[in-house]
């Protein structure tokens, strides 16, 4: 799953440097992420009007929980990452082709326990571990942009 973004990486290398080594994410900058996931997830599910940011910033759990099983952090032995992989890709493409971006049942669920799974890695792991996690991503899908794929890559952009 892709976010259109340009070629800039949000996070730097002294970002990692900063992020603690050893304690998890500051509360606050953890509840404040979630929140924002939280809220896009709910929107998708119920509101007026679903949008691209809220597709977004649910790609974006995907795309970490990606780079975290890559990376060998967790594993995904429900296969929750490529449901919620699919879940996306499905809403993207029918907000692609003029209906409203809802996710199905199983998209929901899906997701709901993507996002719980990242929080509550977020509580966790170091808070350096979990920047490198998101440099990794996004060095990830600017190479995808650029075109440098592998097998088994989907692309979305919504």
């Amino acid at each position: 799953m892709l976010r259109q973004v340009d070629f800039s990486t949000h996070y730097t290398h002294w970002d990692v440097l900063l992020a603690s080594p050893v304690n998890p994410m500051p509360e606050a900058t953890r509840q404040s992420w979630l929140t924002r996931i939280l809220l896009a997830l709910r929107n998708i599910e119920a509101g007026d009007k679903p949008g691209a940011e809220d597709w977004r910033i649910l790609s974006d759990a995907v795309n970490l929980a990606e780079t975290m099983i890559v990376h060998g952090i967790v594993a995904d032995e429900d296969g929750i990452k490529q449901r919620g992989l699919n879940a996306m890709a499905d809403a993207g493409a029918r907000y692609l082709q003029g209906q409203p971006m809802r996710l199905s049942g199983d998209g929901i669920q899906a997701m709901r326990s993507l996002v719980e799974d990242i929080g509550d890695l977020m509580a966790i792991l170091p808070h350096r571990d979990f920047v490198k996690v998101h440099r990794a991503t996004e060095k990830r899908i600017s190479e995808m942009l650029r075109g440098k794929r592998q097998a088994g890559d989907v692309v979305v952009a919504v």
